[in-house]
């Protein structure tokens, strides 16, 4: 008569998440105010660093990186429309590596310059309207094409210069 046998066993309830609501809500509104702002700082920092002569290498790979998201999120539907401009702020970020190579002073050339504060314009606006969770699919694609080394950034499906 095994089947009449008691379990020994003792009951432990499934764990579950007590935030998973409020993080699900969480994820369909616009980031913090804070938060954004701080996403927009170092953008803006690096590139009057580069306007001024004064620029790194690291203010480039920090405009290098806005710019990214900025056509990242575009392609998701952030701001769609202006996808060109990232792409224009992208180019320019390439140039300022070249003409790092070139001249070994960073630095950003006239068209450049407009580029990056047309290009930041639109990253700043698609700060405020992303959601979290876009923005969090936009980062963890950007990771995503950057450890393949056969393109600078991918757009949609069409392979951009080679690295």
């Amino acid at each position: 008569m095994p089947g009449n046998k008691r379990k020994r066993k003792a009951y432990r309830p499934k764990p579950m998440n007590p935030d998973a609501i409020a993080n699900a809500l969480a994820a369909h509104v616009p980031m913090e105010m804070g938060k954004q702002q701080d996403v927009q700082i170092v953008a803006h920092q690096s590139l009057t660093a580069l306007e001024s002569g004064m620029g790194t290498e690291f203010d480039a790979e920090h405009l290098a990186v806005a710019m990214n998201l900025s056509m990242l999120l575009a392609e998701m539907g952030v701001g769609r429309e202006y996808l060109p401009l990232a792409i224009a702020g992208q180019e320019a970020v390439v140039r300022c590596q070249e003409r790092a190579k070139r001249l070994g002073k960073w630095g950003l050339d006239g068209p450049a310059i407009t580029a990056l504060r047309d290009a930041l314009e639109l990253h700043d606006e698609q700060a405020k309207a992303a959601t979290q969770k876009q923005m969090s699919a936009a980062v963890k694609e950007m990771h995503r094409r950057a450890s393949v080394s056969e393109y600078v950034m991918k757009v949609e499906n069409k392979e951009r210069s080679p690295a």
